[in-house]
């Protein structure tokens, strides 16, 4: 994923918004660093977690796009949120194509 950091805000509402953007920002980066592991292949639910995170990032993105209609920095908001909704759908396909984890097939079995 090679997202560009949108430009700078202004208005409170801007900060506190991008207060939240940027602490699940951080979060996905810490996800993102693991999906590079060959040895250690993620879960279906890992991914889906990994996929709410980039979708609650893009939220925060579209937001500060509306919040900012009119200028320069709305087009680059919507176009990142843009790219993290893609991000977020290859995700859940990754979910799909996933191995179950180990408690999943536990309850299988129990059903």
């Amino acid at each position: 994923m090679s997202h560009s950091r949108p430009p700078a805000t202004r208005s409170d509402a801007q900060r506190a918004r991008l207060a939240l953007a940027e602490a699940d920002w951080a979060n996905l980066a810490r996800f993102e660093a693991t999906t590079r592991d060959p040895d250690r292949p993620l879960t279906a639910l890992q991914w889906l977690a990994g996929a709410a995170l980039a979708a609650a990032v893009a939220e925060h993105f579209t937001a500060l796009a509306a919040m900012t209609t009119g200028t320069a920095g709305a087009r680059m908001w919507a176009e990142e949120a843009t790219r993290l909704r893609d991000t977020a759908a290859r995700y859940e396909l990754a979910a799909t194509l996933a191995e179950p984890q180990d408690s999943d097939h536990v309850a299988h079995d129990a059903a």
